[in-house]
């Protein structure tokens, strides 16, 4: 059985060339590839700090990219922020965009409506489902980030 590496599984090209560094998966990354990461099954990934989970969790919002947008939830603005820079970073040469959005303010946010990757906080989440935004439909990946 041949293994997985970013550059032979189906994902983007700006993926695999952000990535190429790695000559293999993690553990839980293969575990969760395996369960269907790249198949649109819903996941729950539990393992330790610096396992390999962020990954995972861009594996399944780079899949979504282009058939519909993706949420990356977030408890901190400040761990949103670390995020906004990772996933500009990573989108940087793309038609794809990404955006933070906290819960300052309870509004309808209509930027979010033009974006491809959103970074909420909870709260901003709670906000825009109170709002019952028509585009909400497009959501196709939600990536909960600090569950507990």
């Amino acid at each position: 059985m041949n293994k997985n590496t970013p550059q032979n599984i189906n994902l983007p090209n700006f993926f695999k060339q952000r990535y190429a560094h790695l000559s293999s998966f993690t553990p839980i990354q293969e575990k969760c590839l395996k369960a269907g990461l790249l198949q649109s099954k819903s996941l729950l990934a539990c393992a330790p700090t610096a396992s390999g989970k962020t990954l995972v969790a861009t594996m399944a919002m780079c899949n979504t990219l282009g058939k519909g947008k993706a949420i990356y939830l977030v408890p901190l603005k400040a761990l949103g922020n670390d995020k906004l820079k990772e996933y500009k970073r990573l989108l940087e040469n793309t038609e794809f965009k990404v955006v933070l959005s906290t819960g300052d303010l309870d509004s309808e946010s209509p930027q979010l409506a033009k974006s491809d990757i959103l970074i909420l906080t909870t709260e901003k989440l709670d906000s825009l489902l109170r709002h019952r935004l028509p585009w909400l439909s497009e959501v196709k990946v939600v990536v909960i980030d600090e569950i507990h």
